[in-house]
């Protein structure tokens, strides 16, 4: 096997490993999915440009292995339903600029429970915010990049991000701090 490939896989196997882990929808194919961006990457090799981001190479051909993946097996992630436009109320919005300040104050507190809390509420999210967010977060891709890997418009990526970050800012602040 490709020297090069290798050093470069080695140097991105836990973002890999992540993203993978975050957009599969059944985590027992975990290893397959894997496997299989792993391959595909190693066929398409050829076409990788020197100088370039490899992470970022390699996230692209993992999101339409995995989404491929999902769809072909026609699973949907079991969710809980999420209002899309919830109106929470005044009172609401004031305890979650409390809880804003108390994560400030006390971020163990948040970060005990993060890693849990996170995982439930981006499975809440839908594929397209999800992947998006992914992309930007561990693959530190572009904005014009993750339009490309997403095949949609530079506009829709920035608004399924925006979207991605409110939902779980929302969730999240009011998961840790129970608020009312």
């Amino acid at each position: 096997m490709n020297h090069e490939f290798m050093a470069h896989l080695e140097s991105c196997k836990s973002d890999l490993l992540a993203l993978c882990r975050h957009l599969l929808w059944d985590q027992s194919e975990l290893e397959d999915a894997l496997q299989e961006v792993v391959l595909q990457a190693y066929r398409s090799y050829g076409r990788f440009s020197a100088g370039t981001d490899f992470r970022a190479w390699i996230g692209r051909i993992a999101v339409h292995v995995v989404f491929n993946l999902n769809r072909k097996k026609h699973r949907f992630p079991v969710l809980q339903p999420v209002p899309e436009t919830e109106d929470i109320g005044w009172e609401r919005e004031i305890a979650l600029e409390d809880a804003y300040d108390a994560i400030l104050k006390e971020p163990d507190r948040v970060l005990a429970n993060l890693d849990r809390a996170l995982r439930r509420e981006l499975q809440r999210l839908n594929e397209f915010e999800r992947a998006a967010l992914l992309l930007r977060s561990l693959c530190d891709l572009k904005y014009s990049e993750i339009a490309e890997a997403l095949k949609m418009p530079f506009g829709s990526v920035m608004g399924n991000i925006g979207r991605a970050r409110a939902k779980l800012r929302k969730a999240l602040v009011g998961a840790t701090y129970e608020v009312p």
